[in-house]
């Protein structure tokens, strides 16, 4: 009661500390149908001193009150222009925490856009790798582009979701690429949204000067696409202040091999991979097909099962390198029988060596590979498959049969596992 009281009507300075003792009332009180209790010494003496304090600030705000009126007249005088200004400074906070909850509330849109537009960079990438149809990547990168702009818009000065929105917009616009050369193919009707791209690119680069990522970007539009040599200086610029950026290495790797400095786009195109592995395939590439250095590229691989089969899918497609395939494959199957061999593969590279063994007509080793594989990730419809078509070439139809209608379970229109079961004559139902 002491407490309220001085909340409501205190006038002395030391009335305004019944605020936080209430707050410590408050809190103990609720703490106390919980865990810190005052069945505990120290709680319980803090809330004795507690309401000591309060009672005592109640008898010191009495005895101000029997002052005279005159006295009271006169201290509301004196503190007139104290709480005019205590008012104002009040209103000044409030304004500058309404700025600041609008600029975090900003920022927190802007940084949820962005995770959004990671998701979709890498469902795109997951789709590409698996061939999806045109009409599914269209979707995707509409999608990409709508979070992209989003986040752009939550924060507008934001040079990080500037660039990404325009690496997104360029992404998009060059997915069609001529089959001979590799070269991104833009069509005379697409140039004005390459010039849009570069010349909002360069309103990025002049809210941030020292932010290098556009400048890579804006020289290789500029220097690719239109034609226009100033590129050049843009990408060198972009690169020396943005040295961690792998895009940016990328860019100047291909200065570099257009120049003859092959020595220079080698390093810069390492450099990008590992700041990026994603980047391996288009680094590979450019150095067997540009840099024409494919044992940079096999180093590059590092005896990873995946990157050498990337190395060998490169020679295949390449007459100049199409003797080196069989090599990187050879090296790629050693490198994962070493994996596996070794207990650390995962389930996907265990079903890779199971389908090497099935091509080699090892069947045993195949299944047992299989069995391993779908023992860590057991939903996967293909690897049953693979492993009751192992079954069946062995001459074990029963075990065929078992996992062909595991198949019809996890898939029931797999026509594969029908067809499967109809062949070794078990009736056309799981």
């Amino acid at each position: 009661v002491a407490l309220v009281k001085l909340c409501r009507r205190g006038r002395t300075a030391l009335s305004a500390a019944a605020f936080g003792l209430a707050f410590g009332v408050i809190a103990v009180g609720i703490h106390s149908a919980t865990d810190f209790g005052q069945r505990l010494p120290a709680v319980f003496c803090l809330s004795a001193i507690t309401c000591a304090l309060a009672l005592r600030l109640s008898r010191w705000e009495t005895e101000a009150n029997r002052k005279s009126a005159a006295a009271v007249a006169d201290w509301h005088v004196h503190t007139f222009w104290p709480r005019i200004l205590g008012g104002a400074g009040a209103a000044c906070i409030l304004a500058i925490g309404g700025w600041a909850l609008r600029d975090n509330w900003a920022a927190c849109r802007g940084e949820t856009w962005r995770y959004a537009s990671l998701v979709l960079e890498n469902r795109i990438q997951h789709d590409v790798a698996a061939s999806a149809s045109v009409e599914q990547l269209d979707e995707d990168y509409g999608n990409l582009l709508d979070a992209a702009v989003e986040a752009a818009s939550s924060e507008p000065g934001n040079v990080v979701y500037g660039y990404w929105l325009n690496l997104y917009r360029w992404q998009s616009a060059s997915r069609t690429h001529d089959p001979s050369t590799g070269q991104t193919i833009i069509p005379r009707e697409g140039l004005p949204a390459i010039e849009q791209i570069t010349d909002s690119l360069t309103s990025v680069r002049q809210t941030c000067p020292t932010y290098g990522p556009p400048y890579a970007l804006e020289g290789l539009l500029r220097l690719t696409i239109l034609g226009q040599e100033r590129g050049r200086e843009l990408i060198k610029t972009g690169l020396r202040l943005a040295p961690y950026d792998p895009a940016a290495c990328m860019t100047a790797a291909d200065i570099a091999a257009n120049e003859g400095r092959f020595d220079d786009a080698a390093n810069l195109l390492t450099r990008a991979v590992k700041l990026q592995p994603g980047y391996f395939d288009e680094a590979a590439e450019r150095l067997m097909m540009q840099v024409n250095r494919p044992e940079a590229a096999e180093q590059l691989a590092d005896g990873d099962y995946e990157r050498l089969s990337r190395l060998a899918a490169i020679c295949q497609s390449s007459a100049r390198y199409s003797m080196l395939a069989a090599d990187f494959q050879q090296k790629a199957e050693a490198a994962l029988r070493a994996k596996v061999e070794s207990g650390s593969a995962d389930a996907q590279e265990l079903a890779a060596l199971a389908s090497i063994e099935v091509r080699d007509s090892r069947l045993e080793e195949a299944i047992e590979l299989y069995r391993r594989a779908i023992a860590i990730d057991y939903k996967q419809v293909h690897w049953h498959l693979g492993l009751a078509r192992c079954f069946a070439d062995a001459g074990q139809s029963e075990e065929a049969v078992h996992e062909a209608k595991i198949c019809l379970r996890l898939r029931p229109e797999e026509p594969e596992a029908k067809a499967l079961i109809e062949k070794l004559g078990a009736g056309k139902s799981p």
